[in-house]
């Protein structure tokens, strides 16, 4: 008579500790697999920051000076100015500089179809989300970059900071030195589209295409002319900022947006030397409006 053999099925208790033991190797793997991820978003962003410095250099070898950070006649951004710089000429040649950013076919009311609605890559770091503007009937694109406005809640006197309004800088005017001095940093826009929301407003010339110095990164609250009073999922609440002209007067209640990002510990920001650097959220808050200054004669390095 032929032997029978009979395969032992695993008993539940055993099942058990299978899966037990799956689920410890998952939670030991999880956080190395999100920091690698990170870390590959993060070198992306900085990819991206520099791009934008080659774009900002290209322009100054032709037209002899940085783009404006934001106009008023017509209204417009300095976004605007590199996009023949970062491959975008298709957007650029259609784009029509003789009106602002708001009137068509730079945007047409409540439609995919304006040029500011299209979302360029370069616009973007990877770490945040690929947010549209959809506040009002005026259709736009968000984005994480940003240049630098100094350390003033007003409109920066000459040479005290690389971008202002209606006024553009040379390098020449950089006497700190362009290594030590901030051009671009990152923002965290708003969590929704729908928010009235300035931060990562980039094509709009209130207040959403600059960052001031006035506080650290990833610190302070806020100060928006587009502004909702309790503020984003993602952000502290923003304090709603008067628009004044002159803009903007040098008030506690004027305009400031801190620089901000979702990597853990600090932003990456584009100094004027084309280099890019991680400044921790703790950086001392005199070396930082030190380095968002052009010609502040504090002689301090980039750490």
């Amino acid at each position: 008579m032929a032997r029978r053999f009979f395969r032992r099925a695993f008993t539940l208790v055993e099942l058990l500790v299978v899966i037990t033991i799956i689920g410890i190797l998952i939670a030991l793997l999880l956080p190395a697999v999100q920091a690698a991820r990170e870390a590959a978003r993060r070198s992306q962003c900085s990819n991206n920051l520099k791009q934008w410095g080659l774009a900002m250099h290209t322009y100054h070898d032709v037209q002899k000076s940085l783009p404006i950070g934001m106009a008023r006649t017509p209204r417009h951004t300095w976004v605007i100015s590199l996009l023949p710089q970062v491959e975008q000429s298709g957007i650029y040649n259609a784009y029509d500089q003789r009106m602002g950013f708001w009137q068509p076919p730079n945007i047409v009311t409540n439609s995919e179809a304006g040029l500011m609605n299209v979302q360029v890559p370069l616009y973007f770091c990877p770490s945040d989300r690929k947010g549209y503007w959809r506040g009002d009937d005026y259709w736009r694109t968000r984005g994480n970059y940003v240049v630098n406005f100094g350390n003033t809640r007003s409109t920066p006197p000459a040479s005290s900071a690389p971008f202002g309004f209606d006024q553009s800088f040379g390098l020449h005017h950089i006497t700190d030195g362009t290594s030590n001095t901030l051009f671009v940093a990152e923002v965290i826009m708003a969590n929704a589209d729908t928010e009235w929301d300035c931060r990562g407003d980039i094509h709009n010339d209130d207040d959403g295409a600059f960052f001031a110095t006035v506080n650290t990164p990833n610190s302070g609250v806020d100060s928006c002319v587009i502004c909702t009073p309790a503020g984003s999922l993602r952000l502290p609440a923003c304090t709603p900022a008067a628009w004044t002209w002159p803009r903007f007067n040098n008030s506690a209640s004027s305009p400031a947006v801190s620089s901000r990002s979702l990597h853990p510990g600090g932003v990456q920001a584009l100094l004027g030397d084309g280099s890019v650097r991680f400044f921790s959220s703790t950086i001392a808050l005199s070396v930082w409006q030190a380095l968002g200054s052009s010609q502040g004669g504090v002689a301090v390095s980039a750490p």
